[in-house]
């Protein structure tokens, strides 16, 4: 599988998730943004936004990784991602100041 493959099916998955598990996309953003408040990071998800960075971070270790294999459904350990997400954007709001 090319690429684009993988990064198109784990894309139409993931788009399917977000709407699925809307209730359980929520609970993970709400905790995230409890854990950006904790740390003082001036930051706080909202649900589009989470579900494109999610996505975005998928695509990225897609490129990074293209020998993955995407049907062990890494995208789908929500907490790795959460937490590489998260990272970015601390990195992202320190880089601004």
């Amino acid at each position: 599988m090319t690429v684009n493959e993988k990064k198109k099916l784990v894309k139409n998955e993931l788009s399917t998730l977000f709407v699925n598990k809307y209730e359980f996309f929520t609970n993970i953003i709400n905790k995230l943004n409890e854990i950006l408040k904790k740390y003082n990071v001036d930051y706080e998800y909202d649900y589009n936004t989470y579900c494109t960075d999610y996505l975005n971070k998928c695509m990225s270790v897609i490129d990074d990784n293209p020998d993955i294999d995407i049907n062990e459904n890494f995208y789908l350990v929500y907490g790795i991602i959460s937490a590489l997400i998260v990272n970015d954007k601390n990195e992202s709001i320190l880089n601004e100041e």
